[in-house]
């Protein structure tokens, strides 16, 4: 089942609604159950599979604060060339040579910060789009590692650059925590399940962003 999702496109602004991902998930599952009809009770697992760099932004309660800045937005580009210019941000390239590019997470965060203050200070939580659903499916702020990569995780030390979240005043808590993928996060919540159509014993299984699943999935490795 599929639905379209509105996007929302101004010069070099392109944004969708969170809510919208929600409630078109919802009716895509609930359309797969209800042909699946008795065999539905089978579902074991389900997971999440998504674009990456989408950022998404929730405040204290888990609600969306504003539009998900995406992947091919380029609004940040003026705070990408600021963070390549840091001192934090450069031993971070020296070790990893990642880049400071206006498609990844810290830039559009940093122009949150200075375009949009009221937004970023009631900010708690900063996910990609499959984080999101995650959390709306199981209640858990995680991500894996390869979505993690787009916020500056370094995998060596299994951890995201906290000399360099301190200096852009972005907390580490804000942040999903960094799971393996295959990780197992626990059951469906019972309510959601009951929503879907899902059994309550169907377990949420971590995986990774369209790119990177499509290429395990088409067998290529």
């Amino acid at each position: 089942a599929s639905r379209q999702v509105k996007t929302y496109v101004s010069n070099e602004k392109v944004e969708q609604n969170p809510n919208e991902w929600r409630s078109l998930s919802w009716e895509v599952i609930k359309e797969a159950t209800s042909i699946l009809g008795e065999k539905a009770k089978n579902i074991q697992y389900i997971t999440v599979t998504t674009s990456a760099s989408c950022l998404v932004v929730l405040d204290k309660n888990g609600q969306s604060l504003r539009n998900a800045i995406l992947v091919s937005d380029t609004r940040s580009i003026e705070e990408a060339k600021m963070l390549s210019n840091t001192v934090e941000f450069q031993k971070i390239q020296a070790r990893t040579d990642c880049k400071s590019s206006p498609d990844l997470m810290l830039p559009k965060i940093m122009w949150l910060s200075r375009h949009e203050p009221n937004i970023f200070q009631k900010a708690a939580h900063y996910l990609n789009v499959g984080d999101f659903l995650t959390n709306q499916l199981t209640g858990a702020y995680a991500t894996d590692t390869n979505n993690a990569l787009k916020f500056h995780y370094v995998t060596e030390e299994q951890s995201y650059p906290l000399d360099l979240l301190s200096a852009l005043e972005i907390e580490k808590n804000s942040l999903p925590e960094v799971r393996q993928q295959g990780t197992k996060l626990g059951y469906i919540l019972p309510k959601v399940a009951d929503e879907l159509g899902l059994p309550r014993k169907s377990q949420f299984v971590l995986s990774t962003y369209d790119a990177l699943a499509a290429v395990v999935g088409n067998g290529a490795f």
